[in-house]
């Protein structure tokens, strides 16, 4: 049973950790078009130190993920709570639709 309770533990901690990575995407995103407005070079440098960061915080955590697959062994229901998190770190959607082309 305390093996459950771990699992249920980090797992909610790897969903927060997804949503703390979302985050720092999102700050990346206004870093970088920043940076590219005003050609700033400093917080281009930022960005690429950030992206790093993003990178390795994003394989943590499907590392996690994929340990908790095997070590709970969870219910095909169960599944989903662990699949999401993958799933988004593989196809993050959008922020806005494409712009239209120019012509």
């Amino acid at each position: 049973m305390a093996g459950r309770v771990d699992g249920e533990r980090q797992l909610r901690e790897t969903q927060d950790a997804v949503l703390a990575m979302g985050s720092m995407v999102d700050k990346a995103i206004d870093r970088s078009v920043y940076a590219l407005r005003t050609r700033d070079l400093p917080p281009a440098r930022q960005v690429v130190r950030d992206d790093r960061h993003i990178h390795r915080q994003r394989f943590d955590i499907e590392e996690t993920c994929l340990m908790l697959i095997t070590t709970q062994a969870p219910p095909a229901p169960a599944l989903r709570p662990l699949a999401a998190p993958l799933h988004h770190l593989h196809h993050p959607r959008p922020l806005a639709p494409p712009a239209p082309p120019s012509t």
